[in-house]
């Protein structure tokens, strides 16, 4: 498929009060499933994971220091000797996993927030689809795989093959559209039910 040749470079425009708060309710939405889910599961994956490698380290460690080094002071190969060294190790590599998702999944929305400006920049137009069943306009925007949500006013003065003119948060990348929509794991909320978390069970 051909590229679509977009015609301007992105403008800087501020943020709407109400886009800050929805970047702010995504920032919440995940802060939170990180906590009840990323963190919850990063934890007993590592107490599982931790000891079986430590385990099949102490092994290789083993069989290197039986060929190369034959008199050593610190005796590997039973890691289960070493309760504590166990524990920190876990702790240490539960602590930077859940502080790199934080920093890389749910942060950024909290950037966007403050920084109180966004890019409106021009999207090539893959295909439009309307459904008049529920009256709603969907396009398909060029190089992303997902349908989004726009007015009708967007939708008549647009062609697939053409552009559409979006605006877009700078560090997360965020396209806003109507009726936005965000979910994750645990939790799903709709623009405008600010506060309002419905858990998925």
């Amino acid at each position: 498929m051909d590229t679509i040749k977009l015609p301007s470079k992105p403008e800087i425009v501020p943020l709407t009060e109400d886009e800050k708060e929805w970047m702010l309710t995504i920032y919440d939405l995940r802060r939170k499933d990180l906590f009840f889910g990323g963190c919850l599961r990063s934890l007993v994956s590592v107490i599982i994971l931790v000891p079986v490698t430590m385990y099949c380290l102490s092994k290789v460690v083993a069989i290197a220091e039986t060929l190369v080094v034959h008199n050593t002071q610190f005796d590997f190969s039973n890691p289960f000797d070493y309760p504590v060294l166990i524990l920190i190790v876990t702790i240490l590599v539960w602590i930077i996993s859940c502080w790199w998702t934080y920093y890389a999944w749910a942060l950024p929305f909290k950037t966007d927030a403050f920084s109180g400006v966004k890019e409106r920049k021009p999207f090539g137009v893959v295909s439009k689809t309307y459904y008049p069943i529920t009256d709603q306009y969907f396009v398909r925007l060029n190089g992303i795989d997902k349908d989004y949500e726009i007015s009708r006013e967007q939708f008549n003065s647009c062609e697939e093959g053409g552009f559409l003119v979006l605006d877009q948060a700078i560090k997360t990348g965020y396209i806003f559209c109507e009726n936005d929509h965000a979910k994750t794991r645990s939790f799903d909320i709709r623009r405008g039910d600010f506060g309002w978390f419905d858990y998925k069970v």
